[in-house]
């Protein structure tokens, strides 16, 4: 996937800020450590430490290896580091996505989330053979 990255002129502590608040938040919900995370993000423990506690700023690459560790969209932590920014007419259509899942229990949710996964398979099958 390409990507269309530019960095959004803001204080760039502020922005980093929620980036490694979402990794500190994943680490958490998964039970990891920094060196697991490493692991399955193919980059040090060494580096991911060195941008949570702000020494070193995050570049788009490491944001995508993140998410490949953490096995979400690369969109999600590029967004939070500043590298992307969401579009404002998919705004309101995510802030009520994110509204009916918050009433779901834990369990739902999850089986929300593989529902969606395997319409996106189908979707990508279908396009595919076209």
């Amino acid at each position: 996937m390409c990507y269309n990255i530019k960095m959004v002129n803001q204080d760039a502590v502020v922005t980093w800020a929620k980036l490694i608040d979402w990794i500190h938040e994943g680490l958490k919900r998964e039970g990891w450590s920094l060196r697991k995370l490493g692991e399955r993000s193919g980059i040090s423990h060494s580096l991911i430490s060195l941008v949570l506690s702000g020494q070193q700023p995050p570049s788009p690459d490491f944001c995508i290896a993140i998410a490949q560790g953490f096995g979400v969209p690369a969109e999600i932590p590029l967004q939070k580091a500043g590298f992307l920014v969401a579009k404002e007419d998919d705004a309101e259509y995510w802030q009520e996505l994110r509204h009916y899942l918050r009433q779901l229990s834990i369990r739902d949710r999850i089986r929300v989330i593989q529902m969606v996964k395997g319409w996106a398979a189908e979707a990508e099958l279908e396009e595919g053979g076209h």
